[in-house]
């Protein structure tokens, strides 16, 4: 199991935080109150891949943090 390089905890797995976009539909109700309606989400180019114990980022680059938990 691969130990974090910041903290050396044994982990299995990495937090991801990823951007993203979300796209909505708002429309109103009979009564006139707003009704948003979800359609997508569109990913950013950003994402951190953190430690779940020490919550340091470790990695922004998906290969790297793959690589990482298969102890290469």
């Amino acid at each position: 199991m691969p130990k974090c390089p910041k903290c050396g905890a044994e982990i299995d797995h990495l937090i991801n935080w990823s951007e993203a976009e979300q796209k909505f539909i708002l429309r109103l109700t009979e009564k006139g109150t707003p009704n948003y309606e979800y359609v997508d989400t569109v990913p950013k180019n950003r994402n951190d891949y953190e430690c779940p114990k020490c919550h340091e980022v470790l990695f922004t680059d998906e290969d790297e943090a793959i690589k990482f938990l298969r102890g290469k």
